[in-house]
């Protein structure tokens, strides 16, 4: 780049066609936190649960997000916040209006939610059966709701709260049925909401804060799998910058709190399906930072939390002559035994095998973040990759990748 194409660069970072921050978004996110905060401290809830977004067991990219779950130990509450003001109508279908004005909400968005989760929770071995899972609008504020605001007939499991006394009420109140089946697997339940993603962030130069998903171009400078957060600057001075061009320096945290720092090409554009908007294209150098709201979307199929009782006697009654693997094969919760500097990570499998992640299979950013990431005792999910008969020992020899989906 020489002085005049520096200069550009320069000149286009007070870009004022940036997007504005969204203060209205960010005081309801607010709001949104401070009522979790609160929810926590009630007597009888176990786990409160933000913005978490949930897919359709038969696939696609949607994903339907609830602003609070609220899990008890005999029911599991679905709750959608609305910080209106005015006067607060509802029509025949459900939609609500603010000031006669449609704002495109129904309790169908909560009823869908509701069932993505029962779908996921069963993909996962998890059978809900006589569990309550309700569903609450709840507006928080100066709303004036007229009559026509309820859940009517057709909604089971459903209501609406305007204040926090009566929101505790009813996530609180004795169940209809003691057989709530969640309350054997509560562990599990909570580990399912745990690994239930968010939505991605973008944080541009003039405080905006964006809401989306990124694109996979996005993993040329950060890998989701081992990054959550990365930061962006450009290292130079103004001076410097107008002389020798840009040094843009991304500083890459992990899921673990750690971190590194590296340098990246200066014309890189960001993109992201934003939640709120058609623009989707950002300059990096009006980005500040981006944060991933998961590591990897979890199939559930694949990724089960409750073992079928049958299915665990399946290594003892195993034939030691045939392979305890097949390749491609998905083996969960494998424990890291040890990182060897030369050959890789090394993995338990089972009671019987192990399984090495050679280093050779590793990108380089892995490679620099080996210790940190795979450290002894750390459970991951992975794939056998080749697995054969040991020529000089009784035994296998696995080898395995980290499962990336």
């Amino acid at each position: 780049m020489g002085i005049i194409s520096n200069y550009h660069w320069l000149k286009e970072i007070n870009n004022t066609d940036l997007l504005p921050p969204d203060d209205a978004k960010l005081i309801a996110t607010q709001v949104e936190l401070n009522l979790a905060k609160k929810l926590k401290k009630i007597r009888g809830v176990i786990d409160v649960f933000h913005s978490k977004r949930f897919t359709r067991i038969n696939g696609g990219r949607s994903r339907r997000e609830v602003d609070l779950i609220v899990v008890t130990k005999w029911r599991i509450s679905l709750i959608e916040i609305k910080n209106y003001r005015g006067q607060i109508s509802m029509d025949e279908e459900g939609v609500l209006y603010q000031n006669q004005e449609r704002r495109n909400w129904s309790f169908e968005k909560l009823d869908d939610a509701k069932k993505r989760i029962n779908d996921n929770l069963r993909e996962s071995g998890i059978n809900l059966g006589d569990t309550e899972v309700q569903s609450i609008l709840h507006f928080n504020g100066y709303a004036d709701l007229d009559n026509s605001v309820n859940v009517g007939k057709m909604l089971r499991n459903s209501s609406i709260t305007s204040d926090f006394k009566h929101l505790v009420e009813i996530i609180s109140q004795s169940p209809s049925s003691k057989n709530s089946t969640h309350t054997a697997h509560i562990e599990q339940v909570i580990e399912f909401f745990n690994s239930t993603g968010t939505w991605d962030q973008i944080e541009l130069i003039n405080g905006a804060i964006l809401e989306g998903d990124f694109s996979d171009f996005i993993e040329l400078i950060s890998n989701r799998k081992l990054y959550q957060r990365t930061e962006f600057k450009n290292s130079r001075s103004r001076l410097a910058t107008l002389f020798f061009g840009p040094k843009m320096m991304a500083t890459l945290h992990d899921w673990e709190g750690n971190s590194i720092e590296q340098e990246i090409d200066p014309e890189f554009l960001i993109q992201i399906n934003l939640a709120s908007t058609k623009k989707s294209v950002f300059d990096i150098r009006h980005v500040k930072s981006i944060k991933f709201g998961y590591p990897y979307l979890v199939d559930w199929s694949k990724n089960r939390l409750v073992v079928n009782p049958k299915s665990q006697q399946w290594e003892k009654k195993r034939d030691s002559s045939k392979p305890p693997y097949s390749k491609g094969e998905i083996v969960h919760d494998a424990t890291v035994s040890d990182n060897h500097p030369e050959h890789g990570v090394f993995f338990t499998l089972d009671s019987k095998n192990s399984g090495l992640y050679k280093r050779s299979q590793m990108s380089s950013l892995e490679l620099a973040m080996a210790s940190n990431l795979y450290q002894k005792g750390k459970r991951y999910h992975v794939v056998i990759k080749q697995i054969q008969k040991h020529k000089k020992k009784s035994g296998w020899h696995i080898e395995v990748v980290p499962n990336d989906e």
